[in-house]
C-alpha cells in the first residue's frame, strides 16, 4: 500500500482517493457516515509516488500529479485513464481544478504554477 503523501474526499463527501509512495491511487467507498471505508477500485499509471489529487467540482473526473513531472486525468466513475502529460517540471506536489472544470493548477518543484487547458474529451 504505502505511505500515503495525498486523500481528498469527492464534492459529495461518499468517496475518498489517497495516493502516495506506490505511484498508485486508491479509492474508497462510504455508504453512510455510520460505516466505515471500503477499497472500490485501484488506479495504476504512474511510475512515481504520487503526491497531488484533485476531484473536478462535479466529481466526475480526478487529476493526480507525481514526483516525475506527469500528470493523469481519471473518470472517477470507473477509473479509466482519460488523458496524461509530462509536464515541463520535474516534480507536481499539488493540483487543483478551476470551478469551471476546464483548467488546472499545477504547483511544482521548480517554484512554477502551472495553468493548463484540459482537452475537451477530458473534461
Amino acid at each position: 500500500a504505502g505511505t500515503p503523501y495525498a486523500a481528498r474526499w469527492s464534492p459529495n463527501q461518499r468517496y475518498l482517493v489517497t495516493a502516495g509512495t506506490t505511484g498508485n491511487w486508491q479509492y474508497w467507498d462510504r455508504i453512510s457516515k455510520d460505516e466505515p471505508l471500503r477499497p472500490a477500485r485501484t488506479g495504476r499509471g504512474h511510475s512515481a509516488p504520487v503526491f497531488g489529487i484533485a476531484w473536478q467540482q462535479a466529481g466526475q473526473r480526478l487529476a493526480t500529479a507525481d514526483q516525475g513531472g506527469k500528470l493523469f486525468l481519471w473518470s472517477a466513475s470507473d477509473g479509466n485513464l482519460l488523458y496524461h502529460a509530462q509536464l515541463p517540471a520535474p516534480a507536481a506536489y499539488s493540483v487543483a481544478y478551476s470551478p469551471d472544470g476546464k483548467e488546472l493548477a499545477v504547483a511544482t518543484s521548480d517554484r512554477r504554477l502551472l495553468l493548463l487547458a484540459i482537452p475537451s474529451f477530458a473534461q
